[in-house]
């Protein structure tokens, strides 16, 4: 690590902040998928509701399409779960340092600021993404000097991007309020 160091923090992954993490990553690269399973759990519930078809049937179709509703990020539980069955509930820390060229996690490179993708935020962390694979979560508790506005400005010149509120959760209200 050769250039000035401007910010740091120390991130602790208990099985909290991967579920976090999992459920952001989610969030943000899947709100067309989540939009299609409202879809499709409104339909399946229609359909019991308005439909003649069988008991067993309306049963069945309610049962899927209020599931689809509530369990909206499935998807990111499993994965999440399986990453934690393997730490076996063990914790770790990671020390970033956010240079002048580019993030590091332990003394060594994680990405450079080229590299992000996204930026997003909800009210303890910040995301930050390279893709969907790779990104780096700040506490923003954590991070030192805590001025939480300069660091955004600082992350948005250096990657040429502006952040997001929580994921695809606010994108996808403006999706479904679009007039």
């Amino acid at each position: 690590m050769s250039s000035k160091v401007n910010y740091c923090a120390v991130m602790v992954f208990d099985d909290d902040a991967i579920r976090r993490m999992f459920r952001m990553e989610y969030d943000t690269y899947k709100p067309m998928r989540r939009l299609t399973w409202l879809c499709i759990a409104a339909v399946l519930i229609l359909l019991a509701v308005f439909t003649k078809i069988p008991d067993v049937v309306k049963v069945l179709c309610l049962f899927a399409g209020c599931w689809l509703i509530t369990c909206r990020d499935f998807a990111s539980r499993v994965q999440a779960e399986g990453v934690l069955e393997k730490r076996g509930g063990i914790s770790s820390n990671v020390s970033l340092r956010f240079a002048d060229l580019e993030i590091y996690g332990d003394s060594k490179l994680i990405f450079s600021y080229q590299e992000v993708d996204k930026l997003v935020e909800d009210t303890d962390y910040y995301y930050i993404f390279k893709d969907r694979q790779s990104a780096v979560m700040v506490p923003k508790l954590g991070l030192r000097p805590n001025r939480l506005d300069d660091f955004r400005s600082f992350m948005e010149k250096k990657t040429n991007k502006k952040w997001r509120k929580n994921g695809g959760r606010l994108r996808l209200k403006k999706l479904l309020n679009r007039k």
